[in-house]
């Protein structure tokens, strides 16, 4: 009994250790403490605050419980974003990603990405808590449920790492080819880089979805929601589970060659449930096991698996759609 004890003694010191381990990793570090000292004007909340910095929005947002947001960039005057690989751009140092989070007309958090390296997963990133007088946020080292006295919880900095990726995988979501509109009045474009000269390597046409209407909501949205984790080179996608779901450059010819067609249609996952037998059912949301994760929240079977309470109703009905659309074989 008492070897049990000092077993269970000794784990739970280790488990601390590593957790509280990196929870200060990403508190300590290059990402200044204060909001106020990033170089993001409080005085103009997402507006353009700098010839060199740009509001932003992806064509197809990531769902957040219907917290509003709003995104800006900062990319070190001329510099170039390396976009000899398309899918994957390298921004400059000092390039800065800011989005803030608004639940029930309350500004609660701010995150930021910082580059602070050469290498494409030079990535820090921090979250920051905006004070009860909204003069500032701060840095946090670790989440907070129900920010501000609204429904919105703020994860662990820590957590960051598990949709934006760990090692060699991190990198900003929501600001790729595919994901910014090629032309925009008031918000930053593909067309605005390449007309700036911002990108080395200018993009021969605007990237499109295929499929119709329909099919490209559903496509993109899997994207963005669903393909940060399912994508190649996660750690989410293996032998056991082969799902991807994100989009690429070269899989824009036809529906066929996208992720999400080729890994869900009639395929078969080896953890099955919820009265489901493949990922996607051709023409029956009821019976595809993709569908029924989606609108599932507070159990195991929950996708996103964090940072979500709330179904997407709305995300939820452009793939019911897109499935019902779908001939069964």
């Amino acid at each position: 009994m008492r070897i049990f004890l000092i077993l269970v003694i000794v784990t739970g010191v280790f488990a601390a250790l590593w957790f509280g381990g990196r929870e200060a990793r990403f508190y300590f570090g290059p990402s200044e403490r204060l909001l106020s000292k990033t170089g993001y004007n409080l005085s103009n909340l997402g507006a353009n605050q700098s010839i060199s910095q740009y509001r932003f929005a992806p064509m197809y947002p990531f769902w957040s419980d219907g917290a509003e947001k709003s995104r800006s960039i900062y990319i070190p005057p001329s510099a170039k974003i390396d976009t000899s690989n398309q899918d994957r751009w390298n921004f400059p140092i000092g390039t800065r990603i800011w989005k803030n989070f608004e639940r029930d007309n309350v500004l609660v958090e701010t995150r930021m990405l910082y580059k602070y390296g050469t290498r494409p997963w030079d990535w820090d990133m921090a979250v920051y808590l905006w004070r009860d007088d909204f003069t500032d946020a701060d840095k946090l080292a670790t989440g907070k449920a129900d920010a501000h006295g609204t429904e919105h919880d703020i994860p662990s900095p820590s957590l960051c790492i598990t949709c934006h990726g760990s090692g060699e995988q991190r990198r900003p979501l929501g600001i790729t080819a595919i994901q910014l509109p090629y032309e925009h009045g008031s918000l930053l474009s593909l067309t605005q880089l390449e007309n700036e000269e911002r990108l080395t390597k200018p993009l021969a046409s605007a990237p499109q979805i295929p499929g119709d209407d329909v099919t490209q909501k559903a496509l993109g949205y899997l994207d963005t929601n669903c393909g940060s984790c399912h994508s190649d080179g996660s750690t989410f996608v293996s032998k056991d589970i082969p799902l991807r779901l994100n989009l690429t450059i070269e899989s824009l010819g036809s529906i066929e060659e996208t992720n999400a067609y080729k890994t869900t249609i009639n395929k078969v996952p080896n953890f099955k449930g919820l009265d489901t037998d493949v990922y996607i059912s051709p023409g029956s949301p009821e019976k595809s096991f993709l569908y029924k994760r989606l609108t599932t929240r507070g159990d195991i079977w929950q996708m996103p698996p964090l940072s979500t309470e709330t179904v997407d109703d709305e995300g939820a009905q452009v793939i019911r759609e897109w499935i019902e659309s779908m001939l069964a074989n």
